[in-house]
């Protein structure tokens, strides 16, 4: 079978790792073309070197092998490579095998545990340049991180047989009883997922809308598309728009935000317009819909029926077959505007909701008193 080799190596707590591969063409000297995805962290050397001699070890008897190190940044705008080595075709010429070898190993290992690489001196050789898509080799990915991920060694072995772009849709209510519910660990949380599920394929997507007090005050607050690039280049943009995501939410919220049947019919319209692709929605909110003259489920929760019949008159029906939902928040807590609810509306609530999924053609829906990093 002629298959792209990747190895995904992640770092969890305590830096345990795990080693997957995958071959594109046969014999034991294909070039080995290992990439890292790290941050610029003087606590990591000791986590780079050790990739840059794991590579090593094969590497410098397969020319044209290559090592990437691609750094993880603030955001997508600046995320980056931050040095390229290619293994040469021959060893020796003014120097001995031996003493060129000594002298590549140790420029590749200072440049690739260093803070920051000058310009000039990102590629090693000066001609070097990355495999190109369906060269042959054993491509490597390693990702080095301080913190816990959800990329386990059993995600590295499923993503080596994914080719399907997923999408995911998240949708916030920062109305004033779903404020609190959620933080950036949570924020986090939902992106990791939508990237583990997708395993980081080529044209998945990841959208955020923001609920508002009507259908045309939503908003699409973020957005992300997987580009086609290397699978580490891949990673390391995902893991700049993380940082990114967290920047969200920092403006106020909208005043009277809880027209959430609103936001669920045009976040889902709007991505089945941009793709056919399996994916899932996931909701941060208490579900206490307020449509002006019309519904407020802090007062009253209506028969599901009238819910769905209001909601097939104005438009709001969408498809969700297939369609996993999950509904995070969902409390009866008390709200700077309202005691906290009796435990029979918050069941109305839910028991509404619920019906609507499903009447929608949702079956696999699971809702959540705490948000998605606790329910985890």
């Amino acid at each position: 079978m002629n298959m792209r080799k990747l190895v995904l190596v992640t770092l969890m707590s305590g830096f345990t790792a795990s080693n997957f591969s995958c071959r594109t063409g046969n014999g034991d000297d294909l070039p080995i073309h290992k990439e890292i995805v790290c941050t610029a962290n003087n606590g990591l050397i000791h986590h780079k070197s050790d990739a840059v001699n794991r590579w090593w070890d094969e590497a410098q008897y397969r020319p044209w092998s290559t090592f990437t190190v691609w750094v993880v940044s603030p955001d997508r705008a600046s995320y980056g490579r931050q040095f390229l080595a290619r293994v040469p075709q021959t060893w020796g010429g003014k120097l001995t095998v031996s003493e060129d070898k000594a002298q590549f190993l140790q420029r590749v290992r200072e440049k690739v545990v260093a803070d920051s690489v000058p310009v000039n001196e990102r590629v090693f050789p000066q001609d070097a340049t990355p495999p190109l898509p369906g060269d042959p080799g054993v491509y490597q990915l390693q990702v080095i991180l301080a913190d816990n991920s959800l990329f386990t060694s059993e995600w590295c072995s499923s993503a080596l047989n994914s080719n399907e772009p997923r999408y995911a849709v998240f949708i916030v209510d920062r109305s004033n009883s779903s404020r609190g519910t959620f933080d950036d660990r949570d924020l986090k949380c939902v992106f990791d997922t939508w990237i583990k599920d997708s395993h980081a394929t080529n044209g998945s997507i990841f959208t955020m809308y923001q609920v508002g007090h009507s259908y045309d005050s939503v908003r699409r607050i973020y957005s992300v598309t997987v580009p086609p690039l290397s699978l580490g280049q891949r990673m390391a943009l995902l893991l700049a728009s993380r940082n990114e995501l967290r920047q969200t939410l920092s403006d106020e919220p909208p005043e009277e935000a809880s027209a959430i049947a609103e936001a669920l019919a045009l976040a889902i319209t709007e991505m089945r317009e941009r793709t056919e692709a399996p994916g899932q929605c996931v909701i941060i909110s208490d579900l206490r819909q307020v449509t002006a003259g019309v519904w407020n489920f802090e007062k009253r929760v209506p028969p599901a029926a009238d819910f769905i019949a209001w909601s097939d008159a104005h438009g709001l029906r969408v498809g969700l077959k297939g369609v996993p939902v999950r509904v995070y928040g969902v409390h009866n807590l008390a709200t700077p505007d309202m005691k906290r609810f009796p435990p029979e509306h918050m069941h109305a609530i839910r028991t509404t909701w619920e019906a609507v999924f499903r009447d929608f053609g949702a079956t696999d829906v699971k809702m959540y008193t705490m948000g998605p990093a606790s329910a985890q």
